[in-house]
């Protein structure tokens, strides 16, 4: 899963936050900032999880 996001370009991740951000007024502010980064966190938190448990399941 992370493989397949080094091929799509930051643009193409970062332009629909941008644009919400813009529509919501939360550009330039702490919590828009906060957001992106839980939504990015938790994208690859399972996968984190998964291998952690695997790895204790050993």
């Amino acid at each position: 899963m992370t493989l397949a996001t080094q091929f799509v370009p930051a643009v193409v991740i970062i332009l629909p936050f941008f644009v919400i951000f813009r529509d919501l007024g939360l550009l330039d502010m702490r919590i828009g900032l906060i957001l992106v980064n839980l939504a990015i966190v938790i994208y690859f938190l399972p996968l984190e999880l998964l291998c952690c448990q695997c790895l204790c399941w050993c």
